[in-house]
């Protein structure tokens, strides 16, 4: 039997590649199509599904873009159900990803220390 963390970790891989795909060729909203799934982090008992994104576009753009995805959630787990066939589809909670910006901040303020 295989750990759990792995299977975890597959699905979050698989998850992410699905959710990539159907937000860029399959939404009928225009503005998902600049969204970009940089992580899933599944719960252990598989429950839920933490979607972290980015946007191709100006962050004035982030708002919107978080409602749309939020709209998005039935479809989008009519898309997974399709293409993963689990006996348990999780449930989808879309954050924005927040890291890139704070790696940016954080380098800003080491390169200002130099």
């Amino acid at each position: 039997m295989r750990p759990k963390g792995l299977r975890q970790a597959r699905l979050n891989e698989a998850i992410k590649e699905v959710l990539s795909l159907v937000l860029l060729t399959k939404s009928q909203d225009p503005r998902l199509r600049s969204c970009i799934v940089t992580q899933v982090a599944l719960t252990p008992d598989f429950g839920l599904a933490t979607v972290f994104w980015r946007t191709l576009g100006p962050t004035e753009e982030r708002e919107g873009l978080s409602e749309a995805l939020e709209h998005a959630v039935p479809f989008l787990r009519r898309e997974l159900q399709a293409s993963l066939k689990m006996r348990v589809l999780p449930d989808l909670r879309f954050r924005y990803d927040e890291v890139p910006d704070e790696a940016a901040r954080i380098d800003a303020l080491l390169e200002h220390l130099h």
